[in-house]
């Protein structure tokens, strides 16, 4: 999701001597700072309060002093059993939530703001004395909720507060960031009840152009009616920058595609699905006139030489290879005089060149689930992970993946296991869970006291969660091990190879409880009409590839969208294989949804984390 840019640590203080000296209640000139008395004796005077209202001003008093020491994690400490304390008075209670914003802020404490929000009125910034006071509150809070993964809170607060922040233009962007990634279900919810005229503006903007199936004409058509319809709006004279650029895109489609892919030989039906779902979203799109689609078959062909001979044809874009091989022989030539939006990405390694100007990376990469899984594991508080995967060349490499992005997360992996297609998975989990350190800690034992003792194994005890990357047959054999080894209440969480693509209640049986992630295209239900009608009309290609139908869809998608991605940064687009951004490489990186097994069958989450405690 979008993010508020950060503030620089100098900024933050001064920001923060404004913002509490507008209190009151605390004193934050630097100039007294020397004075002032420590953290600690605040702390110990609070102990001797009269009433519950001076110990709460002490507290906040400490926490303040605290937080400008750098002790960010005593601050919260104090923060956090002040906001149990029933009926703080007002003053109070707004120097807590000043504080606490604060606090996360400079820690970037997701888990700590998404407890916070709970209670945070999106107005909450208006109650501070005077008008610099409540802007430098309501960035504050706009960060908060962005933190909380509350894009719809943030978008309120950025449009609330639209009178007193600078940088107009800048700010119409955030809000549109924010909307453009906030949950439909919610917005539509808002806008039932909305009176604020420029919140009804926003939302009716955003409901608009995020209807589903859109062309590009389609969407520049309800721009330009919605700027006729809110004419005294704020942003109907100038538009967010993606809104601009995505009015102007109907005009800078592609004439000419030129849809490069092997359609014989061993990658035939792999090909031919990637084909079929760019075909398939090519003829749903109203607009598809404007554009000519030639197919070349690329097997047993080098496919610099099919991209010389097409540069003599003059397309406007190249979609392919398919091939990894073939995609890093393309980039070695670092001219590319026509664009090409290749189907794979290249090696990633650290010092490599940067790609080829005007080549565009776009894949179904096990790269994207590792990192997804990681940052998942993050958000929900668990840090330390029991991994198993097979010992394959894939499973290796997406372990690898996963590791490095938990590790720079704070994550570690205190136990991994790389079974073999042979061996026993019973040895596998109980060594993973500790349990044969636990029966040989019981051996040592009863070979010390020379007798036998009553012994009843125990899994290790410092596992939050278990990262699964097995195919469905693996994992039904491992999950209700799990259970047999005394983990049978850890999370489990898996990649899209859980998963075989359609509802099997009966076989998924053992596979309750476990997250997933997958394409939006695998996991909406009801089934998505364009892969209803691709399974039915291609039934030998729609259980093994059905995943490359999306693919292929979105290759059309990303066909006319592709100077969107890259000339706004944080830019989105809704896919079929994900929520779909471009780095500044120009690697397309997709985020997929969430699921879980309930009853043998996935229940897609809608746009949120499962409701869990989660340790502050």
């Amino acid at each position: 999701m979008p993010r508020l840019p950060r503030f620089a640590p100098k900024s933050i203080a001064a920001l923060l001597v404004l913002l509490l000296a507008g209190c009151g209640a605390l004193s934050t000139d630097p100039a007294t700072q020397t004075e002032a008395p420590r953290p600690d004796q605040l702390v110990e005077d609070a102990r001797r309060a009269e009433n519950a209202q001076e110990r709460s001003r002490l507290l906040l008093k400490a926490a303040d002093a605290y937080q400008i020491r750098g002790d960010h994690e005593t601050a919260r400490q104090l923060l956090l059993q002040l906001g149990s304390v029933p009926q703080l008075e007002k003053a109070n209670q707004d120097q807590w939530f000043l504080l606490s914003m604060r606090g996360i802020v400079d820690t970037a404490n997701k888990r700590w703001a998404r407890h916070l929000v709970q209670s945070l009125p999106v107005t909450q910034f208006s109650d501070y004395p005077d008008l610099e006071l409540q802007r430098r509150a309501a960035e504050l809070q706009a960060e908060v909720f962005a933190l909380a993964d509350q894009p719809l809170e943030e978008a309120q607060t950025l449009i609330y507060a639209a009178p007193l922040l600078e940088d107009a233009h800048e700010h119409r962007n955030r809000i549109w960031r924010s909307l453009a990634s906030a949950p439909l279900k919610d917005i539509e919810a808002l806008s039932q009840r909305a009176e604020d005229f420029d919140l009804q503006g926003w939302l009716e903007l955003t409901l608009a152009l995020r209807g589903p199936a859109l062309s590009l004409e389609d969407q520049s058509g309800l721009i330009r009616q919605w700027q006729a319809r809110w004419r005294a709006h704020p942003a109907a004279s100038q538009l967010p920058d993606e809104l601009e650029l995505l009015a102007a895109l109907p005009d800078q489609r592609p004439a000419s595609v030129a849809l490069a892919l092997p359609l014989s030989g061993p990658l035939a039906n792999a090909g031919k699905a990637v084909r079929e779902g760019f075909l398939a979203a090519y003829y749903q799109d109203e607009s598809q006139q404007a554009t000519s689609v030639e197919l070349i078959d690329t097997h047993d062909r080098d496919f610099s030489s099919v991209y010389a001979e097409l540069l003599e044809r003059n397309p406007d874009l190249v979609v392919g290879p398919l091939r990894k091989s073939d995609l890093a022989s393309l980039d070695q030539s670092q001219r590319l005089p026509v664009p090409v939006l290749a189907l794979n990405y290249l090696e990633s390694q650290a010092d490599a060149p940067a790609p080829a100007e005007n080549l565009y990376q776009f894949g179904l990469s096990p790269d994207d689930e590792a990192r997804e899984i990681a940052q998942r594991l993050n958000e929900k508080g668990y840090a330390n992970v029991a991994l198993f995967a097979p010992g394959t060349d894939w499973g290796l490499r997406l372990s690898e993946k996963f590791q490095d992005e938990h590790s720079r997360l704070g994550g570690r992996v205190i136990a991994e296991q790389h079974f073999q297609a042979q061996q026993s998975l019973r040895e596998v989990v109980a060594t993973a869970f500790g349990i044969n350190e636990s029966r040989n800690r019981a051996i040592r034992v009863e070979e010390t006291i020379g007798m036998d003792v009553e012994f009843e194994p125990r899994r290790r005890q410092d596992i939050d969660a278990v990262v699964l990357l097995a195919d469905p047959a693996r994992a039904r054999q491992l999950k209700p091990m799990f259970a047999f080894y005394y983990g049978g209440s850890l999370p489990v969480f898996g990649s899209s190879v859980i998963y075989e693509g359609s509802p099997d209640p009966v076989r998924d049986a053992d596979l309750e409880n476990i997250q997933f992630t997958d394409l939006p295209w695998i996991l909406e239900r009801p089934v998505l009409p364009l892969r209803s009608s691709l399974q039915k009309t291609f039934p030998s290609l729609a259980g093994q590839y059905d995943r490359l139908f999306a693919l292929g869809a979105d290759a059309y998608l990303l066909s006319s969208r592709l100077p969107l991605l890259e000339g706004i940064p944080d830019s989105t687009l809704e896919g079929y294989t994900g929520l779909l951004t471009m780095t500044e490489n120009r690697e397309v990186r997709r985020q997929q949804g969430w699921a879980v097994f309930e009853r043998g069958a996935p229940r897609q989450f809608e746009n949120e984390l499962p409701a869990q405690s989660e340790q502050l």
